[in-house]
């Protein structure tokens, strides 16, 4: 809360901060966990100072746009070759424009060759239909860059940013020995009432929205779901699968069922949806650690030669000891109990829609571009005047938004 804060001062501005209170604000921003990976005694090596331009300026102290200097000893030619660039001036001024802590991702944590490599790809989406889009309505829709990085979720956390078009997300989150059936892509009991219940939740806020403007169209525009199986070794059905092969068949599925629950009740899928499919917590599509030597099954039967994994396909599986196996030194205490298990098979979803009114366009699509470890996020805010949908009711989900997006980002993509 204190980091947020100080950045959010920085940011916005207040009356009466002296330079003391300026420069106490910049350093804790700079010993921040809101700057992925930010290790003060071992910056980058192209490390950069801010920018001239676009709002980047304000957001990187002048003390550390000092240490730049002293830092990398390429910074006049890199710093030649990035201005130079086509993309430059919209890429920075677009980073500019982010809520989050993307400014001292580019200018302490990237290397020039990422850097380069993102004001390519950046000219590639220019040179697209949406780039264009986005390009020929920048001076009234600005467009926003982030930087996090890729893989198992993302280590700042940025201020909540207001919507840029009327809409709304659904959160969906499950998990038991119920989800799947087992060893199946199969939804189970408790996953088809979890199901059930979104879509109730859905056609609240599609109400809402018709009584704001009946003649209101509601979109799917993204869905990110993430499915894991525990780590016992996958048999009967979907024996010789991995971990990571049946996660992805039941996030699949679960898409499938979603979408065709939403087209039943009249919500438009756009042909430009991101959908986004992970797996669990330990980036094999399996969550938890593995099951013990010594192991008891849910039927009461018992065994001290418990077969375990390396990625849930091994047909007759691996022996050995405890100490052989994923536990407490990497996924948690080894699982004496089937039990124990069916808490790593869960379901956890975010579907968001947006509303417009007719003659509204289709916002543009964000651009995804991955290089490296990193993942830059291109996108556009989007026109809202007309659409006459901006109040939703208060729904209270069983799972917040914000606990299932914290969910979804510690899952890996496949």
């Amino acid at each position: 809360m204190k980091n947020l804060l100080a950045e959010n001062m920085l940011r916005f501005g207040v009356k009466n901060l002296n330079d003391k209170s300026k420069k106490r604000i910049e350093l804790i921003l700079e010993q921040s966990s809101l700057i992925p990976n930010y290790n003060a005694s071992n910056p980058s090596p192209d490390m950069l100072p801010a920018p001239t331009i676009g709002k980047m300026a304000g957001k990187i102290s002048r003390s550390m746009s000092k240490k730049a200097e002293e830092v990398n000893k390429n910074l006049q030619s890199q710093l030649q070759e990035l201005t130079s660039h086509p993309a430059y001036t919209v890429l920075i001024t677009a980073l500019g424009n982010s809520v989050t802590a993307t400014a001292q991702t580019w200018c302490w944590k990237l290397t020039h060759d990422v850097r380069l490599g993102f004001l390519n790809q950046t000219q590639e989406w220019l040179n697209t239909k949406e780039g264009r889009r986005a390009l020929k309505k920048q001076n009234k829709l600005p467009i926003i860059a982030d930087i996090t990085r890729s893989g198992k979720g993302k280590k700042e956390i940025p201020a909540e940013p207001q919507p840029d078009i009327p809409g709304f997300e659904i959160p969906l989150d499950i998990a038991g020995k119920t989800v799947y059936k087992d060893n199946s892509i199969e939804i189970d009991s408790s996953l088809q009432q979890a199901i059930d219940q979104w879509v109730s939740n859905l056609q609240q806020q599609m109400e809402s929205a018709k009584q704001a403007n009946p003649n209101a169209t509601i979109t799917c525009v993204s869905a990110e779901i993430a499915s894991s199986c525990s780590r016992l070794r996958n048999t009967k059905q979907a024996e010789g699968m991995t971990w990571n092969q049946l996660s992805k068949a039941r996030a699949e599925n679960v898409y499938k069922i979603i979408t065709s629950r939403l087209q039943e009740i009249g919500v438009v899928i756009s042909p430009q949806i991101t959908k986004t499919l992970k797996g669990g917590y330990n980036g094999d599509g399996s969550s938890g650690p593995d099951p013990a030597n010594k192991f008891t099954f849910d039927t009461g039967t018992k065994t001290t030669a418990m077969r375990y994994s390396k990625t849930g396909g091994e047909l007759e599986g691996l022996s050995g000891p405890d100490a052989n196996r994923y536990g407490a030194d990497r996924y948690g205490k080894l699982l004496s109990t089937q039990a124990e298990s069916h808490q790593y098979k869960f379901c956890t979803a975010l579907i968001k829609f947006i509303v417009a009114a007719p003659g509204q366009e289709e916002p543009i699509k964000p651009e995804i571009i991955r290089l490296r470890g990193y993942e830059l996020n291109l996108r556009s805010k989007f026109d809202t005047s007309g659409a006459g949908t901006r109040r939703f009711p208060v729904i209270k989900f069983k799972t917040p938004v914000n606990v299932v997006k914290n969910r979804l980002d510690a899952c890996f993509v496949f």
